[in-house]
């Protein structure tokens, strides 16, 4: 039998022949693989020709002797033989578009030896400190080998390079699986803190994993027609070297060949810097990185139209984020074989500073059918895992998963949101077979002129045969107003109902006219259902009236809404968090004011971003004190459609949507 040991043991370049079987020994080449990395140059194969049954025993035949007997033989093996190399050095429609990170495993001795606090210790101290150099080393990631962390004790990594740090407890180090973030540049500082309490702390690494200069790969089709992108919906994933994306439940999706191996599947990356000039990887900081949980992970890997995978990853460790909490952006998922225009954005290969970034590209549907997608859009190795995108629609409606154009046609390949068992994972995400009806408890509605306030009841239903997980959202549309309270994510068991009664508050400067409040489900900013009711603001005074200062909170209707059922939610005061009130005039044309509060003094940051994920506005970006902001953006510059702004505080994520009209 040909064993794995036994083909390991012959000579590369060995061409043997027993028995009329001819065979050859051979390293995968890059135009075989499609990439080059570490596992191609340590692989052989072995290449049977006219295969007639397994040999018992084989003769090896140096190649330079051997390739004059081939020249002798028969036409049949020549042709063969021939035919067979020459087909592997052209493209192919099974291409597998990975890109693994080129790297090396140095020795690295580390022991800190044991450390323990002091009686009179009240804080954290540094008891050790050291700085790990690689010499020339583009990036590092530390392998701990030991680590004893006690309750509260930590270890700091900060790379001397760009100064980005990571901070690893017991806690964090389990799930980046005794492993650091990737951190640029060759010199790491490794600092030891000893919590109070802690007893015999200690640290020890054997080994680094040191980065190599990154290889460069032929673009598929005639020319390169990618460019940047800045997708917060597409992150890259290491160490396998493929893109993956975020949906609207938090979990990551990929191709299935991508991470079916836990040990390549390891850290997702966003906000991904630019490669150094000869093409080797740069990373962002370890805000940016999360470590996979292994766990999560269900995949098929088999082959085209049937290549397809799903997962999760921890929160980070460094700002205790989950990665949709800090994008604040996913995508939608549909069926559809018939888009005219696909897009693909992922982290394929290039040459220098673009060298897996994220880069994004479309083009013609090729026929697509089946569990299959087809399209004439650029990729390379690396855009295994990418979202195949319906640019008309910008819902996602398959994964890439393998190349195949060339420069004289073809095409590339993807798995459909029509394979059946793909679609189970990640078909009711967004709420598909949700519906809501609200109904205003006493109408008509009619606020008077000092403002005031109207309840209505929300029914929600799951009618599907599983769990669904979905996005609630509230409109009001009227006069020079238009204002969204949410998303507020909800999941529901299937035949299950979410029924509330909420309070909506009306302030007395609201203009006069007709509006409409519009209740929606699906994945935020895309409703697969909605219902409605009309109210108008009279210019008459209430006898007696009180007068209302603002509308109802995000805040308040998230509280009414995790509340018992038929609870009203409460008006009377505020919580202590951040509140992203609004925008008007909203749509607008070419200038809307947000308006936000802060609790407390912190850090705040205010974005505007495109539906490609792409930030076009810095609005706020610094420390703030608590109170109420109205900031100004000015869309001169930026076609019309949707953007989404953010408001991102210490712990929290609020996000507002913009309609741009000229």
């Amino acid at each position: 039998m040909w064993t794995s040991a036994t083909l390991s043991r012959l000579p590369v370049g060995s061409y043997f022949n027993k028995d009329r079987r001819m065979g050859f020994v051979f390293r995968p080449l890059p135009c075989i693989l499609g990439l080059q990395s570490r596992v191609a140059r340590h692989h052989r194969v072995l290449v049977l020709i006219n295969p007639i049954r397994e040999p018992a025993h084989h003769t090896l035949v140096p190649f330079k002797l051997h390739l004059r007997r081939i020249m002798k033989s028969s036409f049949l093996h020549h042709a063969i033989l021939l035919g067979f190399f020459g087909v592997l050095c052209f493209p192919i429609a099974t291409l597998a578009q990975t890109a693994p990170l080129s790297y090396r495993m140095e020795s690295q001795a580390l022991a800190t030896g044991l450390h323990s606090s002091r009686p009179i210790d009240v804080a954290t101290r540094v008891v050790y400190s050291t700085i790990i150099k690689v010499p020339g080393a583009p990036w590092l990631r530390l392998h701990f080998s030991d680590v004893e962390l006690g309750a509260n004790s930590y270890i700091t990594v900060t790379s001397l390079f760009d100064q980005a740090q990571q901070d690893l407890d017991a806690d964090a180090l389990a799930q980046w699986q005794n492993t650091s973030a990737y951190f640029n540049g060759d010199a790491l500082e490794i600092t030891l803190h000893v919590a109070p309490g802690d007893k015999d702390v200690f640290v020890q690494m054997n080994e680094i994993m040191v980065g190599e200069q990154g290889p460069s790969f032929t673009q598929c089709g005639p020319t390169d027609d990618r460019v940047a992108s800045n997708n917060l919906r597409v992150g890259r994933l290491l160490s396998i070297g493929c893109t993956t994306w975020l949906i609207a439940d938090g979990r990551f999706v990929s191709a299935g060949h991508c991470i079916a191996s836990a040990g390549s599947t390891n850290t997702v990356q966003f906000n991904v810097p630019a490669s150094l000039p000869n093409g080797t990887l740069q990373h962002p900081g370890p805000e940016d990185q999360y470590t996979v949980d292994d766990a999560t992970r269900v995949f098929t890997n088999g082959g085209v139209g049937n290549d397809w995978g799903v997962f999760e990853t921890f929160a980070n460790t460094t700002t205790g984020l989950t990665a949709i909490q800090a994008q604040a952006a996913w995508l939608v998922l549909a069926q559809d074989l018939g888009p005219a225009t696909i897009r693909i954005t992922g982290y394929g290969v290039d040459g220098g500073t673009a060298n897996q970034t994220q880069q994004t590209h479309a083009g013609p549907n090729a026929g697509s059918s089946g569990t299959t997608m087809r399209y004439q859009t650029d990729t390379t190795g690396g855009n295994s895992g990418s979202p195949v995108i319906d640019v008309a629609t910008d819902f996602a409606v398959g994964v890439h998963t393998h190349g195949g154009c060339f420069n004289g046609g073809g095409n590339n390949n993807g798995t459909s949101t029509f394979n059946t068992a793909f679609w189970a994972q990640v078909g009711n995400v967004g709420g598909g077979d949700v519906t809501i009806i609200c109904t205003p408890v006493n109408p008509p509605i009619v606020i008077p002129a000092a403002g005031g306030s109207y309840s209505y009841d929300l029914n929600i239903v799951n009618n599907g045969a599983s769990s669904e997980t979905f996005d609630i959202w509230l409109d009001i549309d009227g006069p020079g107003v238009s204002r969204t309270r949410g998303p507020f994510t909800r999941t529901l068991t299937a035949g299950a109902s979410l029924v509330r009664t909420l309070n909506q508050r009306i302030p007395g400067g609201a203009p006069t006219g007709d509006y409409v409040h519009t209740c929606n489900v699906g994945a935020f900013a895309t409703a697969v259902d909605s219902d409605s009711f009309d109210w108008t603001k009279s210019p008459a005074f209430a006898p007696g009236g009180v007068s209302v200062a603002d509308w109802s909170t995000g805040a308040e209707i998230a509280a009414a809404l995790r509340a018992p059922a038929r609870t009203e939610s409460s008006t009377a005061s505020l919580p202590d968090s951040a509140e992203l009130i609004g925008a008007y005039p909203n749509p607008f044309n070419p200038t809307s004011t947000i308006t936000y509060t802060l609790a407390e003094r912190g850090q705040a940051e205010l974005y505007v971003y495109n539906t490609l994920g792409q930030r076009v506005a810095v609005l706020a970006s610094g420390v703030q004190d608590a109170g109420r902001y109205e900031v100004q953006f000015d869309a001169s510059s930026l076609p019309s459609g949707v953007y989404m702004y953010t408001l991102r505080t210490e712990g929290e994520l609020l996000t507002g949507r913009l309609m741009l009209v000229k």
